[in-house]
């Protein structure tokens, strides 16, 4: 417990220093929570301490791919993303899944950053199936949220990349299930929601020239 508040202490001095625009001794205090975390996991080696370190890697790997070193960046998000998968594949529950699910959605973004549209496409597609079986498996507002977001972020891409036909089928099912979450549990989030999924609709057709359906 004391050496998680530590590490956490190492994470809250990292993001300090980043905000200040320090960016030397913000990547110094990243580097010390990621050591932290691998020690900590060699220690005790259980799916919680694998989780830790795989948040380590990605934090240290945002700075770093924020800072221009997209190499080093990649490094630390293939790791990130084993580690996610392992407590995925061994442990099962719907918050690691959940966690796994966000990894590969961050090696998405992290490709299409670096330009490269295959590897992006192919993660953000297992990405939507991941989110597809979760939703299959548990049925709550929140995975069918979850859903909407795979969705809609797989629609941006192939919106920005041309493919403008399956965007659409992507943002209409996205529509479809917020308005699912609007309809039958009728929280203010969830209306808005729905209502920023209409406006990504218009948006859309906009763009396609479909000034009718805008």
């Amino acid at each position: 417990d004391y050496a998680k508040g530590y590490s956490l202490g190492l994470w809250e001095m990292a993001s300090y220093f980043n905000q200040c625009g320090d960016s030397a001794q913000a990547k110094q205090y990243f580097e010390e929570y990621l050591q932290v975390g691998r020690q900590l996991h060699d220690s005790i080696e259980t799916p919680d301490s694998r989780n830790d370190l795989s948040y380590a890697l990605s934090n240290l790997g945002d700075f770093l791919k924020d800072n221009g070193d997209l190499e080093a960046a990649g490094e630390l998000y293939r790791e990130m993303l084993e580690l996610r998968r392992k407590n995925h594949e061994d442990v099962g529950t719907t918050d690691y899944a959940k966690g796994y699910s966000l990894g590969l959605w961050e090696m998405a973004s992290y490709f299409n950053e670096c330009g490269d549209s295959a590897e992006a496409k192919q993660y953000f597609e297992e990405s939507v199936q991941m989110d597809r079986q979760l939703d299959d498996s548990i049925h709550t507002p929140e995975s069918r949220n979850d859903l909407s977001y795979a969705l809609r972020n797989f629609g941006d891409f192939l919106k920005d990349n041309g493919d403008l036909e399956a965007a659409g089928e992507l943002y209409r099912e996205m529509l479809e299930l917020r308005r699912k979450n609007k309809e039958e549990v009728g929280t203010t989030d969830y209306a808005k929601r729905y209502s920023v999924g209409l406006w990504e609709m218009a948006s859309y057709f906009n763009e396609c020239g479909d000034s009718a359906q805008a």
